[in-house]
């Protein structure tokens, strides 16, 4: 009785966590030389924001650290999906071109 109890808490504090991240869309410009902030170009104004230690891009393929995979980018203008939780981006998505 207690492990289901505990396990359905587990599974309600998951929920909510994902509840804050926030999906942001734009067009990738540039990634600093440190790779702890990314420009993006959102409704024709550019944005920047802070990159969590660690963060990845989950390709189709394979995922590979957002420093990788900015070095391989042959031009900005790519659709691209940020995954924002407390204000610094966590992972990076290929977005959809429109």
């Amino acid at each position: 009785m207690f492990r289901k109890c505990l396990a359905a808490l587990l599974a309600c504090f998951l929920a909510v966590g994902t509840i804050f991240a926030e999906e942001i869309k734009g067009l990738f410009k540039e990634l600093s030389e440190k790779g702890d902030k990314i420009t993006i170009t959102v409704d024709d104004k550019e944005k920047t924001y802070d990159v969590k230690e660690g963060a990845m891009f989950k390709g189709k393929k394979n995922d590979q650290t957002l420093a990788d995979w900015a070095k391989g980018k042959k031009s900005a203008n790519s659709p691209i999906v940020l995954t924002v939780e407390d204000g610094k981006v966590t992972e990076v998505k290929r977005g959809k071109k429109e």
